[in-house]
């Protein structure tokens, strides 16, 4: 395992203190869970990059639904098939 030494501003190393007091915890290693999200949310973030990429790669092929197909499809949300059919 590597080791990592950082500097946090005073502000931020007090805030910490006053959280780990509050919820009476003590993160041994903040940079730990900073560098996980960190990960995680560059991970995520690649992906819908991605995805948007993607997306638009669609659009100038051609692939487009028109509004009122979109109007119809959103109208439906949050309704049983049964409250459907009923319509």
């Amino acid at each position: 395992m590597n080791v990592t030494t950082i500097r946090l501003p005073e502000h931020l190393s007090e805030e910490l203190d006053r959280l780990a007091e509050k919820y009476r915890t003590y993160c041994l290693n903040p940079n730990n869970q900073a560098a996980k999200e960190y990960v995680m949310h560059t991970h995520t973030d690649a992906k819908r990059w991605q995805e948007t990429l993607a997306a638009l790669e669609s659009a100038k092929a051609g692939h487009l639904v028109q509004g009122e197909e979109v109007k119809t499809w959103l109208s439906g949300w949050g309704r049983t098939t049964l409250e459907k059919s009923r319509r």
